[in-house]
């Protein structure tokens, strides 16, 4: 249906093409904003719309005069819903999003995690790792590789101020990694060759090759089962906190709007059978 507004604006727009009394305007195609490099695809494109646009409004009126009128009432009502539903769920995340504070604080989120521990098992082991690649003659490759062994604060220092002396480096020794982060993150790491470095005792590494030096460490692993670290799924533990408190907002704010219109008795409730 056309407003007086939209069909007074619709009598100086230039006619594309039309299916009994439905017109294409060329303001239409204003609305979706083509961008084309020559001529030849501007055109294919306005008359692949064109057809398209005819074919629906062609199919639409085949099967309002085909289909029963059953099947017909049944998709009124599937429409209906739908817009009912998206209107309502637009409007009520409008007013959730407006009210919900998105602040958590580190002991908020660590007590849910501790209260609900069982469900932060890994689905495979984790690791935290450090690595440095660097060339074989490097003039500091002795006090490195004994910094970056001993890796106290003081050689963390060391090591940072060498930092642009490194062909790789992976230093970010508190973060917990999978198997498919470390071959992202670790050059010399791939599936074929993974096996070899976690799975045995050793922890510490020397990779030698014609002109460069890995040192590679392993700090820590977790195995698959046991709780993740906190750290690790702590993104995921705020995103549960601050659903469950989106819930909540919802469940909050429903019974409101009900206990409101109750009270104003915008709402009532007849007697079903006497």
């Amino acid at each position: 249906m056309i407003s007086c507004k939209d069909f007074n604006t619709k009598i100086n727009d230039k006619i594309i093409a039309s299916v009994d009394s439905d017109y294409l305007y060329l303001s239409d195609f204003q609305k979706l904003n083509y961008d084309f490099e020559t001529k030849k695809d501007s055109l294919l494109a306005v008359n692949s719309y064109i057809n398209k646009w005819a074919l629906n409004q062609i199919l639409l009126r085949q099967s309002l005069i085909n289909l029963s009128k059953e099947k017909l009432a049944k998709i009124n009502d599937l429409v209906e819903n739908y817009k009912f539903d998206l209107m309502v769920n637009n409007y009520t995340e409008f007013v959730v999003s407006s009210k919900l504070d998105t602040i958590l604080t580190s002991t908020e989120t660590f007590d849910f995690y501790k209260k609900n521990s069982t469900n932060f098992k890994l689905n495979e082991p984790v690791y935290r790792v450090k690595y440095i690649n660097l060339l074989k003659n490097n003039v500091d490759r002795r006090g490195i590789t004994r910094s970056f062994k001993r890796f106290n604060n003081e050689d963390k220092r060391f090591i940072d101020s060498l930092s642009f002396q490194f062909l790789d480096s992976f230093l970010a020794d508190t973060i917990w990694l999978n198997q498919g982060e470390l071959i992202k993150n670790i050059s010399f790491i791939n599936s074929d060759n993974f096996e070899n470095f976690f799975l045995k005792k050793r922890k510490y590494f020397e990779i030698k090759g014609e002109t460069d030096l890995s040192l590679f460490n392993i700090i820590e692993s977790i195995e698959a089962n046991e709780l993740a670290p906190f750290s690790y799924v702590k993104n995921i533990v705020e995103n549960i906190v601050l659903n469950k408190r989106k819930l909540n907002l919802i469940e909050n704010f429903n019974n409101e709007i009900l206990n409101d219109a109750i009270k104003t008795k915008k709402f009532q409730v007849y007697e079903i059978m006497d």
